[in-house]
């Protein structure tokens, strides 16, 4: 049987969750994260920047995913109509039957939308690993927290 959590980044005050379903104890994959943050002060510095882009990347690609462009009935007149103005590899996917469709974003790894809210755990999901990369922060379960830069040792 699976131990299971969700791995989240906080940004812009966004929560970004990612679920695992084995070895989530905090001797596994909570060690596992405090391990990949640097302990060297220039190193966690970059290591906090990319971390920040990465999470902007994907918020700019789920709300890209999320928007419908201005000129949305110009296109869809054009792209029912077969006019040779459009390329139709880039609304192939768009509409479907004449109506517009939506499609999940493939680019995250799971089902789970950004949201503004702190994920939880419960009876499913026995573990929270949260990086906040606002208040630089390392929390697990929502409880216990420490400070990215100075995260504990393995004898902590």
């Amino acid at each position: 049987m699976g131990t299971r959590d969700l791995k989240v980044w906080r940004y812009r005050k966004r929560y970004f969750s990612f679920y695992n379903h084995h070895d989530s104890y905090p001797s596994v994959l909570g060690w596992s994260i405090v391990e990949s943050v640097p302990k060297d002060p220039e190193e966690y510095q970059l290591w906090l920047e990319k971390q920040r882009q990465m999470v902007d990347e994907w918020d700019r690609r789920y709300e890209e995913y999320l928007s419908v462009p201005a000129d949305i009935e110009e296109k869809k007149r054009r792209f029912h109509s077969g006019s040779d103005e459009i390329d139709h590899t880039n609304f192939a996917d768009l509409f479907r039957d004449g109506r517009l469709v939506w499609q999940r974003p493939t680019f995250l790894d799971e089902e789970v939308a950004p949201s503004f809210l702190t994920p939880l755990n419960d009876i499913l999901m026995e573990w929270i690993y949260t990086i906040d990369l606002e208040q630089e922060v390392f929390s697990v379960n929502n409880r216990t927290h420490y400070h990215l830069a100075n995260l504990p040792g393995k004898d902590h």
